[in-house]
């Protein structure tokens, strides 16, 4: 719902199963109080693309996200599915301006192309290091950031992954100091 200070946290959840199962109405009901869960009566053997719709439609109502759901993520053998789908609308604690996005190349896991990118000067809680570089992007409210993380390596997502545990993280967090920075993120939703 909305927390009054810019920050919407939005989630559905749902319990699929075949709509001959019937469950007791205790569990249905306990189903809605403590996880906010629908419990959906679908057919995936019969209408495996009609089961996905409804269960995407009412994940759209939810959350307003589009397509939680593709295929292979249920086939005619499902017999039970829970989902929890999560949606966090909040704005940058300083905006990035949109008359200063600009189309730049980005090195992703499918490759180098160019992607809508946000382009920003300001201080940023920002370190360096050997293999990556470490920016705190606040949100507005001011209690939740946004950690990247970027490999020096276009090619070493993997190795830095690899190298992230509690202990460096917090060591990484640590070192973080404000500084002006100009940042380039690739404009994105997940």
């Amino acid at each position: 719902g909305d927390h009054g200070d810019g920050v919407r946290f939005l989630v559905g959840n749902h319990l699929a199963a075949p709509a001959s199962v019937t469950y007791e109405e205790k569990f249905v009901q306990r189903m809605r109080a403590w996880w906010r869960a629908e419990v959906m009566g679908l057919d995936f053997r019969g209408d495996l693309a009609g089961s996905r719709a409804a269960l995407n439609d009412r994940l759209l109502d939810d959350t307003g996200l589009d397509q939680v759901i593709v295929p292979g993520d249920v086939d005619a053998t499902t017999s039970l599915f829970l989902v929890s789908a999560c949606r966090l609308d909040v704005a940058w604690k300083t905006p990035f301006s949109p008359e200063e996005t600009i189309s730049m190349a980005f090195s992703g896991l499918g490759g180098r192309r160019k992607v809508p990118t946000m382009v920003q000067t300001a201080v940023h809680d920002y370190v360096e290091g050997p293999a990556l570089s470490l920016i705190r992007l606040p949100l507005a409210g001011d209690e939740l950031s946004m950690y990247v993380f970027l490999p020096r390596d276009p090619d070493g997502l993997e190795t830095v992954e690899a190298a992230l545990t509690p202990d460096s993280l917090e060591a990484w967090f640590e070192r973080v100091q404000p500084a002006p920075v100009r940042v380039h993120l690739p404009r994105f939703s997940i």
